[in-house]
């Protein structure tokens, strides 16, 4: 579970890094 939790965070960190 904690793994998916990371992998989520760290798309939304690519994200927000493109889109912002």
């Amino acid at each position: 579970m904690k793994s998916s939790i990371i992998i989520l965070r760290t798309r939304n960190d690519d994200l927000s890094g493109w889109l912002y």
